[in-house]
């Protein structure tokens, strides 16, 4: 390609107007293009969402959110009302899960979407089963929820995407230092080490910069010639030193106790 895709990308991420989403979608074509399945995957998932997955959501998709209720008493209706999970009544389980933290697993695109609104409101996962089991603990008490659901504000949703297109960012720098300015596109061994260090937070490896192979570590050079005497010299030298420091002792020794040449 003329306009290779890693340029495009250092390009398009520092214009406001170019969606995440669409830099997803060149991450991965380059990754089709690297031969790299770790940086396909990864763009994938960000595009499609982690729901239904068997995937561990990212750390950057958990956010916090107040748990709200919408319901009914006998006399008037409720909505928006702030709750502690402990008030339901719920089991243990349910009622950690409602505690937080709220998972964003929506497509990036989505994502994008609800942060350019108001507030948003997320459906904890089972939330029919658990208003059900809710009003079934409060039988009686002339009050029932109608629903169930953390409100998150769109500044917190935005400071997602952005995090995504930070690490688009952090892997486009990784794949530029990688890349060889003569080779067009980065190697599949680079993408794949990008995303380890980049998305999962592993150290970087030891890497030389070496025609066809960055990422080697140098071959060990054997000692020179210069290298070899000045060994043998210190060898030599510090076993003179020794004899002599013998020699000294004795010459010592004779003089001490009176004995004429030769001894």
């Amino acid at each position: 390609m003329v306009d290779r895709l890693l340029d495009r990308m250092e390009r398009d991420l520092t214009d406001a107007r170019v969606p995440t989403s669409e830099l997803l979608r060149l991450c991965v074509l380059l990754g089709g293009q690297a031969g790299s399945a770790a940086l396909r995957d990864w763009a994938r998932l960000e595009l499609d969402g982690y729901a239904g997955v068997d995937t561990e959501i990212p750390r950057y998709r958990r956010v916090s959110g107040v748990l709200m209720l919408d319901g009914a008493t006998t006399v008037n209706l409720i909505s928006q009302q702030p709750i502690d999970p402990i008030q339901l009544r719920l089991p243990e389980a349910m009622e950690s899960a409602l505690r937080g933290p709220v998972e964003l697993a929506q497509p990036l695109a989505e994502l994008e979407g609800l942060a350019s609104g108001g507030v948003v409101k997320i459906a904890p996962p089972g939330m029919t089963t658990i208003v059900a089991l809710a009003n079934h603990k409060s039988m009686g008490n002339g009050q029932a929820i109608t629903a169930l659901y953390w409100t998150i504000s769109a500044s917190t949703i935005a400071a997602v995407v952005d995090r995504v297109r930070t690490q688009l960012a952090a892997l486009t720098a990784e794949l530029r230092s990688a890349t060889p300015p003569d080779q067009p596109i980065p190697s599949g061994a680079s993408a794949d080490e990008a995303i380890q260090i980049v998305i999962h937070g592993n150290q970087r490896g030891p890497i030389s910069i070496q025609q066809g192979n960055r990422n080697s570590t140098p071959p060990a050079r054997s000692p020179g010639i210069w290298q070899r005497t000045l060994a043998f010299v210190r060898a030599s030298w510090g076993w003179l030193v020794g004899l002599a420091s013998l020699l000294g002792l004795y010459v010592a020794t004779a003089a001490w106790q009176g004995w004429k040449w030769p001894w």
